[in-house]
C-alpha cells in the first residue's frame, strides 16, 4: 500500500470512535497556543487558545489531535504532565500488555512526560502502536511517525522502552533508544550531537500526519549512520507499516495479520 493511500486510511480511522457512555474524567487540558480537536461521541469539538483559556476536561476515549503550531500540558489522574506539540494525535484507551497496563496512547508525533508524586506501586505507562514507555517517577520525550516507529530520550531517571518482543530497555538521561519495525528496542546510546537539539526542542512540533513526512523520525539519517538503526530495517518499515488506522482500531492483545499489495504477513505481539 502506498504512503498517500496508508494516510488516507489513518484519516478515516480517525473519524471512527465508539460512543462514550458516562466515561470518566482522565484530567484535563490548558491550551497554550493555537487549536485542538477532541473527538468525542463521533462529535468533534475544536477548542483555540485564544477563546478556550480554562481548564478543558479530558474523557476516558477520547481522541485529540492537536492542529499546526498547537501546544497543549494535559494534567493526568496518574499524576502525569503531558506536553502535546503541533500535529500531535493521542487517544485515552485503557490498555494491558504483559505485566503493564495504562490509558494513554500516542498514536503520532511528539510529546513530553514529567510524571511526579507516585507512590509504592504507582506507574505512568504510555502505548504507541509498537512499543511501550514506562516510568517511575521521571520526565522524557517521545516521538511517534505515522508507521509506528519509536523513538525515546530520558531527561530525568531512567525511562523503560520495549518493543513488541517484550525485552525491556533501561534509558538514561542523554541516551537514545528506538523501536523501529515493531522490532526490539535499541539497546541505549548516547544521543547523537548532530540531533541532540532537534530532538530535545520544547516545541514539540510534528509534521502534518499528511504529510510525505509522517513516516519519518527526526534525524533519521544520523541515527543509520551512528548505527543506532539499520537502514534495511527502516526502510523496511515505510513498506510495512503499522499504521494509526492499527493502533486507533485493532485490540491490543491479538497476533495481527495484514494484508498488503496482495502479500500477507503477521507479526505476534504476545500481548495478553
Amino acid at each position: 500500500m502506498g504512503s498517500k493511500k496508508i494516510i488516507g486510511a489513518i484519516l478515516a480511522a480517525l473519524l471512527f470512535a465508539v460512543p462514550a457512555m458516562a466515561e470518566s474524567q482522565y484530567g484535563e487540558a490548558f491550551l497554550e497556543e493555537g487549536k485542538m480537536t477532541v473527538l468525542r461521541d463521533n462529535k468533534p469539538k475544536i477548542f483555540t487558545a485564544e477563546k478556550d483559556k480554562g481548564a478543558i476536561t479530558i474523557l476516558e476515549k477520547d481522541l485529540i489531535r492537536m492542529s499546526n503550531n498547537s501546544r497543549v500540558r494535559i494534567e493526568t489522574r496518574e499524576k502525569a504532565q503531558v506536553n502535546l506539540g503541533s500535529n500531535a494525535i493521542l487517544q485515552v484507551e485503557a490498555w494491558k500488555q504483559r505485566d503493564k497496563n495504562g490509558n494513554m496512547r500516542m498514536l503520532f508525533g511528539r510529546f513530553r512526560t514529567k510524571v511526579t508524586g507516585l507512590v509504592q506501586g504507582e506507574e505512568f505507562n504510555v502505548k504507541t502502536a509498537t512499543a511501550t514507555i514506562g516510568v517511575k517517577g521521571t520526565e522524557y520525550i517521545c516521538m511517534v511517525a505515522a508507521n509506528g516507529n519509536t523513538t525515546m530520550i530520558p531527561v530525568d531517571h531512567v525511562v523503560q522502552l520495549e518493543g513488541l518482543d517484550g525485552l525491556v530497555r533501561d534509558v538514561s538521561p542523554g541516551q537514545i533508544s528506538v523501536v523501529v519495525n515493531g522490532q526490539r528496542a535499541t539497546p541505549p546510546t548516547q544521543v547523537p550531537k548532530e540531533i541532540r537539539n532537534d530532538l530535545t526542542s520544547q516545541r514539540l512540533d510534528s509534521p502534518s500526519v499528511e504529510s510525505h513526512m509522517a513516516s519519518s523520525l527526526p534525524g533519521e539519517s544520523a541515527l543509520v549512520q551512528t548505527g543506532i538503526v539499520d537502514e534495511g530495517v527502516l526502510m523496511e518499515s515505510k513498506v510495512e507499516e503499522f499504521t494509526l488506522e492499527q493502533a486507533l482500531l485493532k485490540p491490543i492483545g491479538e497476533m495481527e495479520s495484514m494484508v498488503r499489495e496482495g502479500q500477507s504477513f503477521s507479526k505476534e505481539a504476545e500481548i495478553k
